[in-house]
């Protein structure tokens, strides 16, 4: 199947697989496996959370949101938000 979603069962544990229009297969059994084209993927224990141009998190870190010219940063840890890059007028 090209572009499904496939849910089902195996042995008496829930399994979905979704196929997207490249014929790529992502499919993960609940408390098993996740497998992507029928192999185990690489480890993401060491990529961030969240990683794109305007946010970014690493695991147990800061999140930081930026516009380009402010950053936010919120300190989950200590609930705690700094702002840089914003003059007193502009808030």
């Amino acid at each position: 199947m090209i572009g499904g979603v496939t849910i089902g069962e195996e042995g008496s544990n829930a399994k979905g697989s979704y196929t997207d229009r490249g014929g790529n297969v992502l499919e993960k059994t609940f408390g098993g496996k996740a497998l992507v084209n029928g192999k185990t993927p690489e480890c993401y224990d060491h990529w961030p959370l969240l990683d794109n141009p305007w946010m970014h998190q690493e695991r147990n870190g800061n999140l930081v949101i930026t516009d380009g010219r402010a950053t936010r940063t919120y300190d989950l840890t200590n609930w705690k938000i700094t702002d840089s890059g914003v003059s007193a007028t502009s808030k």
